[in-house]
């Protein structure tokens, strides 16, 4: 939640997002907060695929 500043997106020295701030109040920023969602959702569907592809790999080997 923001109380008087504007919706805004935190993210680590390699880009990673680490907060993302709304107003309750207004809904500011709450497309904000979806895109890190959405964000964060395809990198680890991205890292599970690839750990998925790996273990069936090794099993096949």
């Amino acid at each position: 939640m923001i109380l008087g500043g504007a919706p805004t997106v935190e993210r680590d020295p390699y880009g990673t997002i680490r907060a993302v701030f709304v107003s309750a109040a207004t809904g500011l920023g709450l497309q904000n907060l979806r895109e890190a969602i959405a964000q964060r959702l395809l990198a680890t569907r991205h890292t599970w695929a690839t750990t998925d592809a790996a273990v069936r790999t090794d099993l096949a080997a």
